[in-house]
């Protein structure tokens, strides 16, 4: 028999572990008290550690997982946005309205986190907090033509942004990253079967802010081991 003072810590933990266990172990319960040795004691601590921790595994995995999208406001991300919370998504969303329009999320507003602020300054928001499950960026200048004088505010919204989001990502240890090319880095072809394996020949300044996004994307995340996705997208509509 252990010294006394072992045995007392040994029940208290036991029934500290009691509430939480299977009832067909009470009677083993009485038996270890009664007994007044270890054995059992400790048999019944791993029988209810093991349970705890699948309790703690389901309760985690039945938490609402974050995932914040930028440029939630506009008409692809407000859509989405609604989607993900039907699917018991937490949602942060993060837009600067120079684009979108909060009237597109009001129905839903009070369901999400809605941050007015430009992606560039991402790694600045200390409103963020706790473990990101993914991060699918959507905001973009997306005019086709533009003037000369607007070629920089492209390139600091297209392409400082995405590094922003990286930098961000690689900080929280996100590990998942969705990001919103065109299908506009393909250039002026002729096919009307365009697949993945086609050149990328973007022809205007915007498209090729998004060529280099997706150059970017893909090289620094297999650098940081980051999981991602590059959607091309065509011609959107919906209501």
């Amino acid at each position: 028999v252990e010294p006394s003072s072992t045995i007392i810590i040994s029940k208290f933990l036991l029934f500290r572990f009691c509430a939480f266990s299977d009832l067909r172990h009470l009677p083993t319960y009485f038996s270890a008290f009664s007994t007044g040795t270890t054995t059992d004691i400790r048999k019944l601590f791993c029988i209810n550690f093991n349970f705890l921790l699948c309790i703690h595994t389901l309760y985690y995995s039945k938490m609402k997982r974050k995932i914040i999208i930028t440029g939630g406001c506009g008409f692809i991300g407000s859509n989405l946005a609604e989607y993900l919370i039907k699917k018991n998504f937490k949602i942060i969303i993060l837009d600067d309205l120079s684009v979108g329009s909060i009237n597109n999320i009001k129905h839903f507003k009070k369901k999400i986190k809605f941050i007015r602020s430009n992606v560039n300054k991402i790694n600045n928001i200390k409103s963020i907090k706790g473990d990101i499950f993914a991060i699918i960026h959507l905001a973009a200048k997306a005019e086709i033509l533009i003037k000369k004088k607007e070629e920089n505010k492209y390139y600091d919204n297209n392409i400082n942004s995405v590094m922003q989001i990286l930098n961000f990502s690689s900080r929280k240890k996100i590990k998942r990253i969705i990001f919103a090319s065109s299908a506009s880095v393909y250039g002026d072809t002729k096919n009307l079967k365009v697949n993945e394996n086609f050149d990328l020949k973007p022809a205007h300044f915007y498209a090729y802010t998004k060529y280099i996004g997706e150059k970017m994307i893909t090289s620094y995340c297999k650098i940081n081991s980051i999981k991602y996705t590059i959607m091309r997208f065509f011609n959107i509509y919906g209501p």
